[in-house]
């Protein structure tokens, strides 16, 4: 599965679903949802700023150093809002 057309993008969300987050999928966009369900990304599937890689790091950075990836409050049904848990083993490509 290809996540985003940019590489740098694609191959830091293998990284990050291989850590447990979750991805779903849209019609422009998709979405990470962190491993504890509360907080989420914007993925760009055709990122056209030169500049799109270097600010979704840094969206993916600022979720990880603010702490908020650990506790989940809302234990409702994942799949039935449109994600998709994605198992490591769909990303070795």
């Amino acid at each position: 599965m290809r996540y985003s057309s940019g590489k740098e993008i694609h191959v830091l969300v293998r990284q990050l679903i291989r850590e447990g987050w979750s991805f779903g999928h849209g019609g422009k966009h998709s979405w990470l949802r962190s491993p504890a369900g509360q907080a989420s990304l914007t993925v760009p599937n055709s990122p056209s700023d030169r500049r799109a890689f270097m600010n979704f790091r840094q969206d993916v950075r600022r979720l990880k150093e603010s702490g908020n990836l650990t506790a989940r409050q809302d234990h409702s049904n994942p799949t039935a809002t449109g994600w998709r848990r994605i198992s490591a083993s769909r990303c070795a490509a």
